[in-house]
């Protein structure tokens, strides 16, 4: 359970042509493990936005490439959005190609989605979407909930601990390599 859900309603997932399988299927996974699972968030159907395969074929034209697509969407369909006063927020979803180096796609795009069209975003390897672990896309789902505002958990303490105490929290479950 979410303490505080955020409806994903508005979102969009980037990735490329041969990769449509993977965005469907992760679109899908997101939809019915938002009802099944007791999330309490609702997850809508994505946008799946697709960039032709031709642009894998360098770096470069692969960066491009989404960035244009990236770009389209939010002036097509973002920008409307905020115009017409709507309250809910977009969330891209970029699904990173296999052959891509991560790093540097993440950072490019990165710094593109938040300086050229302003929306949250959530990346993910292609790789990830074909291992078919459930815990991996509730993950997903709980990190898209927390950027856009949504409380993923509360935690009280008894009078003794002051309100201006600060929790930190160490992730270490993570596989060695």
């Amino acid at each position: 359970m979410v303490h505080e859900p955020q409806a994903l309603e508005n979102f969009a997932i980037f990735c490329l042509q041969r990769d449509e399988q993977n965005a469907r299927y992760i679109n899908e996974k997101f939809y019915d493990m938002s009802i099944k699972k007791g999330l309490d968030i609702f997850v809508e159907y994505a946008d799946i936005c697709l960039i032709q395969d031709w642009a894998a074929q360098n770096e470069d034209e692969l960066l491009k490439a989404f960035a244009k697509s990236i770009q389209f969407y939010y002036n097509s369909r973002v920008q409307p959005h905020i115009a017409s006063g709507a309250k809910s927020r977009f969330i891209f979803l970029v699904i990173m190609p296999d052959h891509s180096n991560h790093q540097d796609f993440y950072s490019f795009l990165k710094n593109k989605i938040n300086c050229e069209a302003p929306v949250i975003s959530q990346f993910v390897a292609n790789r990830t979407i074909t291992k078919y672990n459930d815990r991996i896309f509730m993950n997903i789902i709980r990190q898209m909930n927390a950027k856009i505002g949504g409380d993923l958990w509360r935690m009280s303490f008894g009078p003794e601990i002051s309100n201006k105490t600060m929790l930190v929290g160490i992730d270490v479950c993570h596989k060695g390599k």
